[in-house]
């Protein structure tokens, strides 16, 4: 049965299982121990690569930790295929966390609809948007909302488009990804890591910890848009979050800012964001640029600073 992510029907299926015919993309997933090796510098790596093929350019992702390649994930032209050849000591988590976010990026780009990096929240018929650059705060602030009862809509890649004139967001990936001097703070327990592995000695800590959303919080499969929030960088020098609306410069910038970008673009190569959704974002929803204290003892008041500004 295919799940929705992204506002996209997708149905994986294992090896030369048949797929049905109803579905937006097909994921089919290929246990492999014979991906090759691969010296390199890093702990772990990233590469994407494209090979030309009949219809257009496959974008390839290659994921890999202590010198192998660990996944390779194969997109087709058009977004509609992905076929992944994983190593069988890659847990379970891992192969999803990663269709679910760098994968989908390159999907959602071929399918030519427009995503942000932001992780999107929703509470009381409120959906909020929050969007900067890394290092900003989005997870932490994101964990302290939802510790307000606002629920996870999207984490890092927020899918959106306009329905009947209003735009709105997908439900996507809903694991927040925090240092572990955040998850000490928030006081959470048993948190797992990234590239866990079944083979002993065989593991990779990548330094973040995996926050899966409250079982108790639903997130519909698509909200209307109500603010944007644009994180600047953290100010140590700050006593309380600064929330001011943000002026048209800013909010062009930070859509662009971050917009998602083509992977086989060359590197400082704009995102193509169709300017329409730029102004029919702006022209919605209530826009603010947000400055957090660099101190995490105040995050939980800038959160109940956030949610009383957006309910107002």
């Amino acid at each position: 049965m295919p799940t929705s992510i992204n506002g996209l029907s997708v149905e994986r299926v294992d090896g030369d299982t048949p797929a049905r015919a109803d579905r937006d993309i097909l994921w089919r997933v290929i246990r492999d121990d014979d991906l090759p090796c691969e010296p390199h510098d890093s702990v772990s790596f990233l590469r994407v690569e494209g090979e030309a093929a009949p219809g257009g350019i496959v974008t390839h992702h290659v994921f890999g930790t202590q010198g192998r390649v660990r996944c390779r994930f194969s997109v087709s032209p058009d977004g509609r295929e992905v076929v992944t050849r994983v190593a069988p000591q890659v847990a379970e988590c891992d192969v999803v966390g990663l269709f679910c976010e760098p994968v989908m990026r390159t999907i959602l780009v071929r399918r030519g609809l427009p995503s942000l990096h932001a992780a999107a929240l929703t509470r009381d018929g409120s959906t909020v948007v929050v969007m900067g650059r890394k290092g900003a705060g989005k997870s932490t602030l994101s964990a302290a909302l939802q510790q307000l009862g606002w629920s996870v809509v999207a984490d890092d890649l927020v899918c959106v488009a306009a329905i009947d004139g209003v735009w709105h967001c997908f439900a996507g990936h809903r694991q927040t990804k925090l240092t572990p001097a955040a998850v000490a703070h928030f006081g959470a327990q048993g948190l797992s890591t990234r590239w866990r592995s079944a083979t002993e000695g065989d593991e990779t800590d990548d330094g973040k910890l995996l926050l899966p959303p409250d079982p108790d919080s639903v997130a519909p499969p698509v909200s209307p848009v109500t603010a944007l929030l644009i994180l600047g960088p953290r100010r140590r020098d700050l006593a309380e979050v600064e929330c001011v609306p943000a002026t048209a410069i800013e909010v062009m910038r930070a859509m662009l800012d971050n917009g998602t970008p083509d992977p086989l673009a060359p590197a400082g190569a704009p995102p193509s964001l169709d300017p329409g959704v730029i102004s029919g974002l702006a022209g919605q929803a209530r826009i603010y640029r947000v400055t957090l204290p660099d101190r995490l003892a105040n995050l939980a008041e800038s959160a109940r600073k956030i949610t009383a500004l957006m309910g107002s």
